[in-house]
């Protein structure tokens, strides 16, 4: 269903969507934190899991800094971004820079 159909529209707004104003407050996104564990498998066999800690909420703090990092790294280090090409993740197309420009910002990664 298209959320271009106006009751559809409608009704997400009345009923699901937030608000504006509606999100969490100033302290809940100053003291959040989250934890992700990723974890490949490869033909069922466990390969290997990575651990990504946030030093604040991730919906709005970490997604901000993830975005702004993405873009300094892409303005202020291009020279050293990998040649990959076509339709890439940040961690992809960024490769280490990004790791390391997020680690010094409060989000890490350790392989486990």
């Amino acid at each position: 269903i298209s959320i271009h159909f106006k009751p559809v529209l409608y009704i997400l707004r009345k009923f699901y969507l937030p608000s504006p104003g509606e999100g969490p407050s100033r302290s809940e996104r100053e003291n959040g934190f989250f934890k992700l564990k990723l974890t490949g498998y490869r033909n069922g066999v466990h390969m290997k899991s990575l651990v990504v800690n946030g030093d604040s909420d991730a919906g709005y703090s970490g997604t901000a800094k993830m975005i702004t990092e993405s873009a300094l790294s892409i303005i202020l280090n291009n020279d050293e971004i990998p040649n990959n090409y076509g339709v890439l993740t940040p961690a992809s197309a960024i490769g280490e820079i990004i790791e390391k420009r997020l680690s010094e910002n409060g989000i890490t990664y350790k392989i486990v």
